[in-house]
């Protein structure tokens, strides 16, 4: 039985080695830095929670304490 497309080259199994790798790359870049993680679009001076129902709960994280006290009037 003759089959209607030859056997692949050397060429031909590199050339689909290197779109598989491709592709994953772009498809891990596209999973790892697509800011998911993130379910709000607030900064990262926000502490969200996710409360099981509804929308997760944002509260704006307190100023770091510079260490000195604030100037007498």
């Amino acid at each position: 039985m003759k089959w209607p497309w030859s056997r692949p080259s050397r060429g031909d199994a590199i050339a689909i080695a290197l779109l598989i790798a491709i592709v994953t790359v772009f498809a891990f870049a596209a999973v790892k830095h697509a800011g998911w993680g993130r379910p709000t679009g607030f900064g990262p001076e926000w502490d969200c929670t996710n409360v099981g129902h509804g929308d997760p709960v944002c509260v704006k994280k307190p100023a770091a304490n510079s260490g000195s006290p604030a100037p007498a009037r």
